[in-house]
């Protein structure tokens, strides 16, 4: 997946590190049922250590595009900052994931400036 935002910073699953994925899936039902109600989270790091995350779920699921009948799979993109990672590692019981993302640096400031601008 790759996702470009307004600013024109590309997030590309392809070329991060994928750090940590959640998931969850009905717990009763038939195959049909329990794949349509099926989620993912994927925590990913670019090489220039930004954060995202990729939301993937069934036509059931907390992710699906739409309501009802009409409702699809869907997939979706998420821009994230180191704490909202941390939290999301907590709350995913992912402790050791945690830690790691304590040891990852902020982004600069000027450097996220210029990416965006063009110059400094």
């Amino acid at each position: 997946m790759v996702h470009v935002t307004p600013e024109r910073i590309v997030y590309d699953t392809k070329k991060a590190q994928r750090l940590g994925k959640n998931g969850g899936t009905a717990q009763a039902g038939s195959d049909a049922q329990v794949k349509h109600r099926s989620w993912t989270e994927t925590l990913y790091i670019t090489p220039r250590g930004r954060l995202f995350m990729v939301r993937d779920g069934g036509r059931r699921s907390r992710y699906r595009k739409g309501d009802g009948d009409d409702a699809k799979p869907g997939r979706y993109f998420k821009a994230l900052n180191k704490a909202e990672a941390l939290q999301w590692s907590l709350d995913a019981g992912k402790k050791n994931l945690f830690a790691k993302l304590l040891t990852i640096e902020d982004e600069p400031l000027a450097d996220l400036a210029k990416e965006r601008t063009g110059h400094a």
